[in-house]
């Protein structure tokens, strides 16, 4: 579950695999997509102030990750590319950042951490540590860095320009 940036909508995700967008302002339920193919297991969004638009990404148990705008009935695009179920998904952004200079940040149980670039949605790169699943994911978009939270326990940190790890640290210490 997660709310748009300016909190007008809440989007819900369920182990059916639908998303479900609710106006929060007039408490009901304004969309209901029902694309993915299995349970729906990460959500991120974004809203662009110059066009007013409303972005949500998911991922999916069916290694499948969706772009949808919430202007649209269906998802605006499909993403493959990760080959087990979607674990996170991440939208960067920044008020220094374009639109045109966004990308998408995924892992998956098959060990990948990919990146994409929003407009084309084309891979960017992959990243890979050893044989932990990644868990969760987050951006520190102005700096490109990612950590990333590994099934090992462990928390890395990622330069994003030169795809390589920059510190590893156990999660529980």
């Amino acid at each position: 579950m997660c709310f748009s940036k300016d909190e007008k909508y809440l989007y819900a995700a369920s182990n059916a695999g639908s998303i479900i967008v609710w106006d929060v302002h007039h408490q009901r339920v304004l969309l209901t997509w029902k694309e993915h193919l299995s349970q729906c297991t990460a959500l991120s969004s974004m809203d662009n102030p110059a066009t007013g638009q409303h972005i949500l990404v998911s991922g999916s148990n069916d290694t499948k990750i969706k772009i949808w705008d919430l202007r649209s009935k269906s998802s605006a695009s499909t993403l493959r590319g990760h080959d087990k179920p979607i674990t996170d998904v991440k939208i960067s952004s920044s008020a220094n950042q374009q639109y045109n200079d966004l990308f998408l940040v995924s892992s998956a149980t098959d060990c990948y951490i990919k990146t994409w670039d929003f407009k084309s949605c084309k891979q960017i790169s992959q990243l890979r540590h050893g044989s932990s699943s990644v868990q969760t994911l987050g951006i520190l978009t102005n700096e490109k860095k990612l950590i990333s939270g590994h099934s090992d326990r462990h928390l890395r940190i990622w330069d994003l320009n030169k795809s390589k790890i920059l510190s590893t640290t156990p999660s529980d210490s």
